[in-house]
C-alpha cells in the first residue's frame, strides 16, 4: 500500500484542491518499481482506500471539504494504473480502494457467520475494521487480506492451485463476536480512575481511543511535540494520553468517566502550561499566552483545561514587543528629561544676554 502518509501530510494543500504531491509520489513508486522488476520480481502495488474514509482526516477537517481527499484518491489510482502499464504483466494493481468502499459502505461485505463487523466512524480493538483512526484491526486486516489474495489468485495464478482464504470461521475467532450474545461489545467499558489521573495505567487493545492535534508556537517558531510521551514510561506502559504518531496527534483514552484535562498531558509530558507559564517561557516580562479550542479563544479556568469533544489545541506564546531605537528616544521624552531641555534652554538664553 503506497501513499498514505504523502495524504495525511499533505492534507493542507488537499482541501484546497491542488493534488501536486502525485507527481512526487509518481516518481517515487517509479524508482521502487524499477529496483523490484529489474531483479525479477513480480509486483502486486496497492493503491489507496478512499481517504474521505479515513478517520485521520475526517476527524481534522469538516464534511464538506472531505470530497477533495476522495477526489485526490481517485487521482492516484488513476495514475498508479497508468503507472504499472509501463510495466506489462510484472506489475499488477490491487485495487484496495474497492475493496474498502465494499467494506465500509455494505453490511453484506462485514458479515461473518451472522456477526456483524462495525465500520468507522465507530472504532474498536476487536469488533471494527479499524482499531484507531489510521490502522485496521486484526478481524479488518484478515477481511482486507481475502480481497488481496483474490487478487493474487487472478493476477499471479499459481500452478499448484488457488491460494486459500481465511474462512468465516477464522475471521470470527479474531473477534468476540458470536451468535448467542445480545451484548453490543463494540461499546468501550467505562472506567473511573481512582487516584492521581497522570498515573493511571492502560492496556491499548482494551481501551478505546481518540486523536486530538496540539500545536505549539513561540514567537512564530513551531514547537514539536516528542513522539511517545506517556508511553512504556517507567511508570507504565501506556498511560491516559498518549503520543504515537507524529508530532501533532496524541492518542487519548475516550471511555475515562474522570475528567481529562490538557493539564494532565503536560505533566505526563513534564513541562509546564498556565495562563502564565508555557513550556519554558512565562508572562512576567509583559509576553502573551493564548489558547485556541477547536478555533476558539480559551477564556475559562487554565488550572484544569478540559478535553472532552476536543479536536484541536493552538497554544501560542508571544513575547512583549521589543523597543527600537527611535521609541527610546520617544521614551527620553518624560518630565525629567524635558526638565533637561528646559533647563539647558535657559542656560543657552542665559549665555547669549551676557555676550549682548
Amino acid at each position: 500500500m503506497v501513499g498514505a502518509w504523502d495524504f495525511i501530510d499533505s492534507d493542507v494543500e488537499i482541501i484546497t484542491g491542488d493534488y501536486s504531491f502525485i507527481d512526487e509520489l509518481d516518481e517515487n513508486i517509479t524508482i521502487i518499481l524499477d529496483t523490484l522488476v529489474a531483479s525479477e520480481i513480480d509486483v502486486l502495488v496497492w493503491n489507496l482506500p478512499n481517504m474521505s474514509f479515513l478517520p485521520f482526516l475526517t476527524q481534522i477537517f469538516p464534511t464538506e471539504l472531505h470530497h477533495y481527499f476522495t477526489e485526490a484518491s481517485n487521482e492516484w489510482a488513476i495514475r498508479l494504473n497508468q503507472i504499472a502499464e509501463r510495466y506489462g504483466d510484472d506489475v499488477q494493481v490491487f485495487d484496495l480502494m474497492t475493496a474498502s468502499d465494499d467494506l465500509l459502505q455494505n453490511k453484506s461485505a462485514r458479515m461473518i457467520l451472522g456477526n456483524e463487523v462495525t465500520s468507522p466512524p465507530m472504532v474498536c480493538a476487536k469488533n471494527c475494521i479499524m482499531v484507531d483512526s489510521l490502522h485496521p484491526t486484526s478481524v479488518g486486516q484478515g477481511l482486507l487480506a481475502n480481497y488481496m489474495m483474490d487478487a493474487i489468485n487472478e493476477k499471479f495464478p499459481s500452478p499448484n492451485g488457488t491460494y486459500p482464504l481465511l474462512s468465516e470461521e477464522e475471521l470470527l475467532s479474531l473477534t468476540t463476536l458470536t451468535n448467542n450474545t445480545d451484548e453490543d461489545s463494540t461499546e468501550p467499558t467505562s472506567i473511573f480512575i481512582e487516584g492521581e489521573i497522570t498515573g493511571e495505567c492502560f492496556d491499548w487493545a482494551e481501551s478505546t481511543y481518540r486523536d486530538m492535534y496540539v500545536t505549539i508556537t513561540i514567537d512564530s517558531e513551531y514547537i514539536p511535540i516528542p513522539s511517545y510521551v506517556g508511553f512504556n514510561t517507567e511508570l507504565c506502559r501506556q498511560s491516559t494520553h498518549v503520543m504515537y504518531s507524529g508530532e501533532e496527534a496524541i492518542h487519548v483514552v475516550s471511555n475515562v468517566e474522570n475528567m481529562l484535562t490538557l493539564n494532565h498531558f503536560f505533566e505526563i509530558w513534564g513541562e509546564n502550561l498556565s495562563a502564565t507559564t508555557l513550556l519554558h517561557k512565562d508572562t512576567s516580562d509583559g509576553g502573551e499566552i493564548t489558547l485556541d479550542v477547536n478555533g476558539v479563544r480559551y477564556e475559562g479556568d487554565w488550572s484544569a483545561i478540559p478535553l472532552e469533544g476536543v479536536i484541536s489545541l493552538d497554544i501560542v506564546y508571544t513575547s512583549p514587543p521589543v523597543m527600537t531605537v527611535e521609541e527610546d528616544i520617544e521614551d527620553d521624552s518624560l518630565p525629567g528629561f524635558s526638565m533637561v531641555l528646559v533647563l539647558t534652554s535657559t542656560l543657552l538664553a542665559m549665555a547669549v544676554i551676557r555676550r549682548k
